[in-house]
């Protein structure tokens, strides 16, 4: 099964971030097996199930900005997503949480609120390629958070 729900010709144009997963927590887990993003699973799905945010472009976009969790950002301040971590001085203004469940619940619920709601101060439109255009100054951010998500579900779906 797709468990992205991206239907015939998806791409990151295409792709609503609001959009319902069929992904399971054991899903993602198999996915994250061996990466710094392992025993999450249940916290992607906690969030899609709390904020309509999907588990697996939230997967794609934590992997992408904590290499798969292995970042600086994601060890010593659970962030996962460098949320609030500004160009200038990255290390010192990315914000801490307590656990990175905290950090996936916050983000996915900034992400609805901000990006993904028509009355959200970032909102440009309800794809990934929409986001791209106010959350990441690379302009191939949209590409790489995308081929992560087909990496998850590929993944996933082997398990």
């Amino acid at each position: 099964h797709e468990i992205t729900n991206r239907g015939s010709g998806a791409s990151p144009y295409s792709f609503i971030v609001k959009s319902q997963s069929t992904v399971t927590a054991y899903e993602l887990n198999q996915a994250f097996e061996g990466t710094g993003l392992e025993g999450l699973g249940e916290a992607f799905v906690s969030a899609e199930l709390n904020t309509g945010v999907n588990a697996v472009f939230l997967a794609g976009l934590a992997a992408n900005e904590s290499s798969w969790g292995r970042s600086y950002l994601a060890n010593a301040k659970n962030n996962l997503f460098g949320f609030q971590a500004y160009d200038n001085d990255p290390t010192r203004s990315a914000r801490s949480f307590s656990s990175k469940a905290e950090c996936i619940a916050y983000v996915a619920q900034f992400l609805s609120e901000h990006y993904c709601d028509e009355s959200g101060s970032y909102y440009r439109g309800g794809t990934i390629a929409a986001i791209n255009t106010v959350y990441a100054t690379d302009g191939n951010w949209k590409n790489n958070v995308y081929s992560i998500m087909r990496t998850i579900e590929r993944k996933a779906i082997d398990c």
